[in-house]
């Protein structure tokens, strides 16, 4: 995996190389960028589970209580 990124990261700069020594930085800003947006994508969907999770367990609750 590591090398995989790193090998991303190489083309990534060598794509961006009109930019001269900044290429590889923009192109490693772009690469954790990417995986921040990815990571707050899975924290936003996690938290919207866990609200579905919640109501489903109040609505479970809520018909044991009818049933006593």
């Amino acid at each position: 995996m590591r090398k995989l990124r790193r090998a991303v990261l190489r083309n990534e700069a060598n794509r961006l190389s009109h930019y001269g020594q900044n290429g590889k930085s923009i192109a490693i800003f772009r690469s954790l960028w990417a995986d921040y947006k990815e990571l707050k994508r899975h924290k936003a969907a996690e938290a919207a589970e866990n609200g579905l999770l919640a109501q489903i367990k109040a609505i479970r609750k809520k018909k044991a209580a009818k049933r006593l």
